[in-house]
């Protein structure tokens, strides 16, 4: 082999193509991350949302069991009340679907409240008046 001539002449061009891949390579998983990373906090947001929902449900329903009529002050809640009908065993009582809705995620709950807490309206369904909870919603 002559003094001169170079061995690696023919390997000169792949450390930049393996260096860009790796660098393509880390910019793909990063992305990837990002991406992670943005679902999860959607994703939580949806939970709280679910969640204050279903607290809301279950502080009107507790306060029409105690005789009163109350909706979560927050305007990002939505508040329906739907009566059932009467229990067969206590006269004075009925049953009623409590729904509340927050940003598109909504709970329902049902129970048995005295009759005089419901207000009935168009074709079965009630609608509660609003009442200050401390804070906002419950």
């Amino acid at each position: 082999m002559p003094r001169g001539t170079n061995r690696r002449a023919p390997r000169r061009g792949w450390i930049v193509f393996e260096v860009v891949g790796a660098m393509f390579i880390i910019t793909v998983l990063a992305g990837i991350l990002i991406l992670a990373e943005f679902q999860q906090r959607k994703t939580m947001a949806e939970l709280s949302d679910s969640r204050a929902a279903s607290r809301a449900a279950e502080a009107v329903l507790t306060a029409m069991r105690s005789g009163q009529v109350a909706l979560a002050t927050d305007d990002n809640v939505r508040i329906a009340v739907k009566s059932l009908g009467s229990a067969a065993d206590a006269p004075q009582m009925a049953w009623v679907e409590v729904t509340a809705t927050i940003s598109r995620h909504g709970a329902s709950v049902v129970g048995l409240v005295p009759k005089s807490a419901v207000a009935v309206a168009d074709a079965g369904s009630a609608v509660a008046q609003p009442a200050k909870f401390p804070g906002g919603v419950p």
